[in-house]
């Protein structure tokens, strides 16, 4: 009978022998071909050099404008907090101001009080509050009336007559 790997135990045996995996002869690579650059011309030197000498002048003026950028920005905020501590000192001034302004109000208002403006009329100025028997009262209900340095006295009718002689007068003189 032909054996099989299928009823092969063998394979379940503990193995005591290491197995080595067959040997293989390393494969024979070519060798490199080193070719070497041609030296770069003159023209092409400059070309690198130029191209160097703008990149760290792109650099220097980028870090350059950076730190000018954080300078600006460190003085805005140093300006920005001195500005601060003056509004807080004007507004500490205000408040004084305000708080003085109002006791002075009050001061004057109780100088000007009618009461203290009556006393002071009485006492210090000698004035009396005045009686019934100090008022007169005018009579305007009557014509009105003009009285003359000589004496005569001419109403309304006195009025329209002096006028219309007036415009007599002229006419007269005119004519």
């Amino acid at each position: 009978m032909a054996s099989s790997n299928a009823y092969d135990l063998r394979l379940f045996e503990p193995n005591t022998a290491p197995r080595r995996a067959p040997r293989r002869e390393p494969e024979r690579r070519p060798k490199p071909k080193i070719v070497k650059r041609p030296a770069p011309t003159a023209a092409q030197l400059r070309a690198q050099q130029r191209a160097a000498f703008r990149q760290t002048v792109k650099v220097l003026s980028l870090s350059a404008l950076v730190l000018v950028l954080f300078a600006a920005r460190l003085y805005g905020s140093a300006r920005l907090d001195e500005v601060n501590h003056q509004v807080a000192d004007l507004e500490d001034q205000l408040s004084i101001v305000t708080s003085e302004n109002t006791r002075l109000n009050m001061e004057l208002k109780s100088k000007v009080s009618l009461e203290r403006v009556d006393e002071y009329a009485t006492n210090v100025l000698g004035m009396v509050k005045q009686g019934s028997y100090q008022i007169e009262y005018v009579d305007l209900s009557a014509a009105d009336g003009v009285v003359v340095a000589n004496g005569e006295q001419t109403g309304n009718s006195a009025q329209q007559e002096n006028s219309s002689s007036f415009f007599e007068k002229i006419k007269a003189y005119l004519s």
